[in-house]
C-alpha cells in the first residue's frame, strides 16, 4: 500500500496497491457473487440529480449495507472496516483539519459496475462529509474512459486497478463515459465507494440500510 497525501488542488489522498493479493482474491470473489445475485439496480435509485430532478448517473450498483446484516458476513465490508481504522483515516485527517474528523464519522459502502456507455455526470456527494472510491478491473484493461475527473480543479484521477482516492464530498466530480472493448463484463470497471457522514447530522442515502459502521 502506497499512500500519498495532497493539499492541492483540494485536500485528497490517493493509494496505489491498496490491497495485497490475498485481500484482492477475497474482494474479487465477492464481486463475482454480487454480480450473480441479480440485485444490482440502475443507479437512478441513488443517483445525484440536477435542479430539474434529472438523474445524473448511468451504471449498475447496490449498497452492501442492504445486502448484509452483519459486517462479518462480507469480506469487502470486513476488509474496508479494518483498513480505514488502521491506516487511512489518520492519513486523511493530517491533510484536512477543517472539516469534521473522519474518525467520528459513520460510513456506507456502495458497489458498482460500469458497462459500455455508462457515466456519472458532474455532481457532488452533498449528503456526506467524505468520499472514498476504489477501482477494480482485470488485467489487461479492456476499456477506455471511466476516469474520475474534477473539472473545476483541472484534475483527473485515472481508473487503474487496485487504486483509491479519498476527498471531501463537497468537491464536484464526474466519471467519463466508459467505452468497453471486450466481451467479458467481468473485465469492466468496478468500484467500491465509501461515503462518510456525521451521525448527528446526516442520514443514510435513500434506499440504504441503517446498519452503519463507525470508524473508531
Amino acid at each position: 500500500m502506497v499512500i500519498e497525501t495532497f493539499t492541492d488542488p483540494f485536500p485528497h489522498l490517493t493509494v496505489k496497491n491498496v490491497f495485497n493479493e490475498g485481500a484482492l482474491e477475497l474482494i474479487w470473489s465477492e464481486i463475482k457473487f454480487l454480480c450473480q445475485l441479480d440485485k444490482l439496480s440502475d443507479a437512478s435509485i441513488s443517483s445525484a440529480r440536477d435542479l430539474n430532478d434529472n438523474v445524473l448517473a448511468k451504471h449498475d450498483c447496490l449498497f452492501l449495507d442492504e445486502v448484509y446484516t452483519n459486517v462479518k458476513y462480507s469480506n469487502i465490508l470486513s476488509i474496508y472496516d479494518v483498513m480505514f481504522k488502521q491506516k487511512l483515516c489518520k492519513s486523511f485527517e493530517d491533510i484536512d483539519r477543517i472539516t469534521q474528523p473522519i474518525r467520528y464519522c459513520n460510513f456506507l459502502t456502495k458497489f458498482g459496475r460500469y458497462n459500455n456507455g455508462d457515466y456519472y455526470k458532474y455532481h457532488h456527494d452533498g449528503a456526506y462529509n467524505f468520499t472514498a472510491i476504489t477501482y477494480f478491473h482485470k488485467e489487461p484493461k479492456q476499456f477506455e474512459g471511466g476516469s474520475l475527473k474534477f473539472p473545476a480543479d483541472n484534475y483527473t484521477f485515472e481508473c487503474n486497478n487496485n487504486t483509491m482516492i479519498m476527498f471531501p464530498s463537497y468537491i464536484y466530480h464526474q466519471v467519463d463515459t466508459l467505452n468497453f472493448m471486450g466481451n467479458d463484463l467481468s473485465n469492466t470497471r468496478h468500484y467500491i465507494a465509501n461515503f462518510f457522514y456525521t451521525p448527528s447530522f446526516n442520514t443514510p442515502a435513500k434506499g440504504t440500510s441503517k446498519t452503519i459502521r463507525r470508524v473508531e
